[in-house]
């Protein structure tokens, strides 16, 4: 049994070490399509509204941003430290409570920050960002502000049950593709 325990030992690093080289490769290649995703995205804004529609676009994807984490909260880290901790204690049921109470509470936080973000898109754009042409594409972000915050919820409980991969798919390639999708689908039919 002496030549046993060390080989177990060493089995079990091995296997540890393969798992861990396993999940790195996949988030590395998740990072490069995201990365080329986000590219794309961008390239796509640039030979669609020109220098100043990309700043204008930034300037409305910062407003977004900004309002989508004060709709946060927080809340995502504090849902990824929950699920995995519930999940090492062995208590599935509490880890799930946990995410459907996160999401009840950000979810109308969310939807009112948006609407308010549209429904004051005016008086953001003139008087915090001091471009009031900018006010459009603020109106028509407003919309993603509860998207962002469900799919930051999603990611965060993925991170938390160990699926790292498809948390980091959700974060990057996923949403950076869909929203190069819609913008070229707007930009065909004429509506951006």
């Amino acid at each position: 049994t002496e030549q046993t325990q060390p080989r177990r030992a060493l089995n079990s690093l091995t296997g540890k070490v393969g798992g861990l080289c396993t999940r790195m490769v996949i988030a590395f290649v998740l990072k490069g399509v995201a990365a080329v995703a986000s590219f794309g995205l961008n390239w796509l804004i640039a030979r669609h509204f020109g220098a100043h529609g990309v700043g204008q676009f930034a300037l409305a994807l910062t407003t977004t941003v900004i309002t989508f984490t004060l709709a946060m909260a927080g809340l995502d880290t504090i849902l990824v430290r929950t699920v995995a901790i519930e999940r090492a204690r062995n208590r599935p049921g509490v880890a799930r409570s946990a995410v459907r109470k996160i999401v009840l509470h950000v979810l109308p936080v969310a939807l009112v920050f948006g609407g308010l973000l549209f429904l004051g898109r005016d008086l953001v754009a003139t008087y915090i960002a001091h471009e009031p042409t900018v006010a459009p594409m603020i109106g028509v972000m407003a919309f993603c502000v509860p998207i962002l915050a469900m799919s930051k919820l999603a990611s965060a409980g993925l991170r938390g049950v160990d699926r790292v991969g498809v948390s980091l798919a959700i974060d990057g390639p996923i949403g950076t593709s869909m929203a190069a999708v819609l913008l070229a689908a707007a930009t065909f039919m004429g509506l951006a």
